[in-house]
């Protein structure tokens, strides 16, 4: 019945999506903006909904004059970080549907030529006007990799994360590591440079200690 239910969605989405959007988008924003929210929280919940489109390479209105002008960089990766966490428990539950407090993450079915193939949709809790597909789990977790990477070396051009480009490893590069070596199969961007390589080993060993002690 879930399933039916995110379907019913999922459809209403394809449907619906275009320029009415992001006039929904935009209300979505300006009510944050007047609601008397900390500005902090405003932010983040603002960045809730340019993320998802972010992440496959989008470019909505207000985004990129938001990311350098309103929000630190420093949130947006925390954000990330947290959203690159609740990626993996998605994954690892099983469950179809995945909330957290900024965002919704969901397993769907999505039609093509008579051909169910299963993607991954993150949405922001705000709007289901702001959201991102994603071809699966692997491929979310990449993107938001890379995407952190790009922000604290002060690149916010997102487009780079677009299906169209090679932003370090959508299809190529990178070698896959099952749940069992302590990253949660999380798929590598090529290219890394040896010390970043290190770098992710470091952090990856200490997300596995961690979760480690939460699930014992």
């Amino acid at each position: 019945m879930k399933m039916k239910k995110i379907l019913n969605e999922w459809r209403r989405f394809v449907i619906n999506e275009g320029a009415s959007n992001q006039d929904i988008r935009q209300k979505e924003i300006e009510r944050i903006n007047n609601s008397g929210l900390k500005d902090t929280e405003a932010q983040k919940q603002i960045a809730s909904i340019y993320l998802p489109m972010s992440l496959v390479g989008h470019s909505p209105i207000g985004a990129n004059e938001f990311y350098s002008g309103r929000i630190l960089d420093s949130e947006i990766v925390a954000m990330l970080e947290t959203l690159s966490a609740d990626v993996y428990n998605h994954s690892e539950t099983g469950e179809l549907t995945t909330e957290s407090e900024y965002f919704t993450i969901e397993t769907a079915g999505e039609l093509s030529k008579g051909v169910t193939t299963e993607k991954i949709r993150l949405r922001s809790n705000n709007t289901s006007a702001a959201q991102g597909i994603f071809d699966s789990t692997d491929d979310l977790q990449k993107r938001i990799y890379v995407a952190q990477k790009m922000i604290s070396q002060g690149d916010l051009d997102f487009s780079k994360l677009s299906s169209d480009s090679d932003y370090g490893g959508t299809t190529k590069g990178g070698h896959h590591r099952g749940p069992d070596s302590g990253d949660g199969g999380i798929q590598l961007p090529g290219k890394l440079t040896p010390a970043e390589n290190a770098e992710f080993e470091t952090m990856m060993k200490m997300y596995s200690q961690a979760h480690a002690e939460l699930v014992a």
